[in-house]
């Protein structure tokens, strides 16, 4: 699935060491940007991985979704720690303008840890591009259409990469297509969206993941070349 979508990158979450291990011997273009949600490689990762064929990474950090971000924690009402993951990029071989990427996974049971993660997130968004360079949030928000969490993103400048009321994500291995859509890209406007779907991969009966990956292919603004993503 990953190689028939030729990302540039992917927002990868729920992987556990061994998982990422495999990914890195099938994928060894990718770079592994972040740490797991209980520090270094322990528990589960939510970060980024890269080509770095196609983007030269010029940053990164990471934050943990709580009152402490810059500390292994567990923030509001959440039952885990969560993260968000960032990188600077810009296309490799230009001296292009740079462009930011984000990856992360919002607390399945707590509400006010989603919606304060949000604000986290959009807060650190604009610090780092300074509202002028393009920005790209993706992950599993555990929210939908119209949520709160949801409306912290609009209410920020983003608007999702895909928009439909049949393209739904979160099937938990049935396969089916009219299930909750909780995994998003999230833009800002500096980007010109030019391609954008939920992938459905099937195999013999069975799904790739519990979840059906969205991706999209963009341009930034400024002119730095055609970006593939993948969130999941």
């Amino acid at each position: 699935t990953i190689r028939d979508a030729h990302p540039a990158v992917i927002a990868i979450q729920e992987a556990f060491l061994d998982q990422l291990t495999y990914l890195d011997e099938q994928l060894n273009a990718f770079t592994k940007i972040g740490q797991h949600r209980s520090g270094n490689s322990k528990g589960e990762f939510s970060g980024l991985l890269i080509d770095t064929r196609k983007l030269e990474i010029l940053e990164q950090g990471q934050l943990w979704l709580s009152e402490t971000p810059e500390e292994i924690s567990i923030g509001w009402d959440a039952a885990l720690p969560r993260t968000a993951t960032w990188a600077k990029v810009r296309a490799v071989g230009t001296s292009s303008p740079s462009f930011i990427l984000f990856s992360t996974h919002f607390d399945h049971q707590g509400k006010e840890a989603r919606i304060e993660s949000a604000k986290l997130i959009c807060n650190k968004a604009n610090e780092l591009s300074e509202g002028n360079i393009p920005v790209a949030i993706m992950g599993d928000f555990n929210c939908s259409d119209g949520s709160a969490p949801y409306k912290v993103f609009t209410g920020s400048g983003f608007t999702t990469a895909r928009t439909c009321k049949d393209c739904g994500t979160f099937h938990e291995f049935t396969g089916r297509e009219d299930v909750p859509k909780i995994d998003f890209i999230w833009l800002n406007d500096k980007w010109k969206g030019i391609h954008a779907e939920t992938l459905r991969p099937r195999k013999n009966g069975k799904c790739a993941s519990d979840h059906d990956p969205v991706v999209a292919t963009l341009e930034p603004k400024v002119p730095s070349g055609t970006i593939g993503m993948a969130d999941r």
